[in-house]
């Protein structure tokens, strides 16, 4: 199954690139470990640390400011 995911993620990831711009392919990138924190979270019932919290809102912070640009 995780070579299935990792095919298809790739696959998804040369589409985006080949249509789009590529800074913000990067972008949506960064959101990956954000995305994985929030899931884990609440299907896991994992504790969300302050440093991760402090993580997740300057990542979404600063794809914010960089894409107003």
């Amino acid at each position: 199954m995780a070579i299935g995911v990792s095919i298809g993620a790739l696959s998804l990831l040369y589409i985006m690139i080949k249509n789009g711009e590529v800074s913000k392919v990067s972008s949506i990138f960064y959101l990956v470990p954000v995305s994985a924190a929030i899931v884990s979270y609440f299907l896991l019932n994992e504790k969300l640390e302050i440093n991760v919290i402090v993580g997740i809102i300057t990542v979404i912070t600063l794809i914010n400011k960089k894409e107003k640009k």
